[in-house]
C-alpha cells in the first residue's frame, strides 16, 4: 500500500506525493495555463528531484486546461506519464482530446486503482 509522503496545497490544486507518483485534484473553476504548469513542475521537481514518476489527475471538479500546456512538459525528463481519472462522460472525452497534445504516455481511467496499477507497470 502506497503511503503519502507529502501534501501540498496551492491556490488551484491539492497535491499528494507518493514514492513514484503524485495525485492532483485541481480545484473547481481553475484555469490551468503556463503559470499553473510551472507551479506544478516546481513542486514535482522539489519532491522527486530526478526520480521517474507519473502524474495522476483526479478530475472530480470542473476546470479548464489549455491543452497547449502539455508541450511545456517535453523537457521534464523525470515525468514518465500522465493518468487522468474520471467517471464523467464529458470529462472522459475532454481528456481523450487533451491526450493528442501530450508527447508522453497519457492514459484515461475510470478509477484510481487502475491508474495506480498502470503506474506500477510503467516505472
Amino acid at each position: 500500500m502506497a503511503v503519502i509522503q507529502k501534501r501540498v496545497e496551492l491556490d488551484f490544486v491539492n497535491l499528494s506525493f507518493y514514492k513514484d507518483h503524485v495525485i492532483s485534484i485541481i480545484k473547481e473553476g481553475a484555469v490551468v495555463e503556463l503559470e499553473e504548469i510551472n507551479a506544478l513542475l516546481n513542486e514535482c521537481k522539489l519532491f522527486f528531484v530526478d526520480r521517474p514518476h507519473i502524474y495522476i489527475s483526479i478530475r472530480e471538479n470542473n476546470y479548464n486546461v489549455n491543452p497547449l500546456m502539455y508541450s511545456y512538459l517535453d523537457d521534464y525528463q523525470a515525468l514518465k506519464g500522465i493518468a487522468i481519472v474520471t467517471g464523467k462522460p464529458q470529462t472522459l472525452s475532454t481528456a481523450k482530446f487533451e491526450s493528442k497534445f501530450a508527447h508522453l504516455p497519457f492514459k484515461v481511467f475510470v478509477n484510481i486503482e487502475e491508474a495506480k496499477i498502470w503506474v506500477r507497470n510503467s516505472l
